[in-house]
Order: C-alpha cells, then sequence, then structure tokens
C-alpha cells in the first residue's frame, strides 16, 4: 500500500510546519493502529507512506485494513493550538508475483494511488 494524505499542505500552509508535524505523528499512530503487529509502516518521504502487508488473509484483509485507515484518518486532529484539522488519505495497492520485484510493486501501487488521486480522493484502488 501507498498512502498519500489528502489535504496536508493546506495544513502546512495555514497553520505552519509544526502543526504538520503534528499530523504526521497522529496519521503515524493512527496507521499503526489500523494494521496488524505483522505488517510494515514506513514513511517514504512529505506526506507519503508506505504498508508492506503479510499473510493477507482472509482474502480481501487489504480492502478491510483500507477501509480502517480511511475511517481512521477522516476524524479530526486537534493540534496543540487548539484547532482542529481535518485530512483524507488516497491509497494505492498492488501486490506481486514471485517474480515481481519490489520497484515493479511500488510503481503498481504508485498508479493507484493517483488514479484514486484523479477520481476524488481519501480512497482506495487495486492495480
Amino acid at each position: 500500500m501507498l498512502l498519500d494524505l489528502d489535504g496536508f499542505k493546506a495544513v502546512n500552509d495555514t497553520y505552519g510546519h509544526d502543526a504538520g508535524d503534528e499530523v504526521l505523528v497522529e496519521v503515524s499512530q493512527r496507521f499503526k493502529n489500523s494494521i496488524r503487529a505483522t505488517d510494515v509502516l514506513g514513511r517514504m518521504g512529505g506526506d507519503e507512506f508506505i504498508i508492506i502487508l503479510t499473510k493477507c488473509e482472509p482474502i480481501n484483509a487489504e480492502i478491510i485494513i483500507a477501509k480502517k485507515i480511511i475511517s481512521a484518518i477522516q476524524k479530526p486532529i486537534l493540534l496543540k493550538s487548539n484547532q482542529t484539522v481535518s485530512i483524507g488519505v488516497s491509497i494505492g495497492m498492488a501486490s506481486g508475483s514471485p517474480a515481481s520485484t519490489v520497484e515493479s510493486i511500488i510503481k503498481a501501487a504508485d498508479e493507484a494511488m493517483y488514479l484514486v488521486k484523479r477520481q476524488g480522493k481519501n480512497s482506495f484502488a487495486k492495480i
């Protein structure tokens, strides 16, 4: 899964980079709370994250997790300044075969994420 925050730039532009950092910390925790102990969460840079799902059982585990993430991220975030901000998340998902490279899987997830962005954001797609 590649995840890109929707509306994050507006938070940085409106409330400053310290507020943006608060949002990144909070969404990281929400991502962590939405995945399983066996999954891996990482920040690619800026407001883009990667989640590597392991053992995708039941068959649609990735869809269940994507919906859980979207629901968690949609909840307002209270900043230290007592301002409340709301953001969303666009999620692109891809899986590979034994012959797939990490790069090809990430590229496919990136394409799926940008498909979500073009279709209105705050959702998920799988390629």
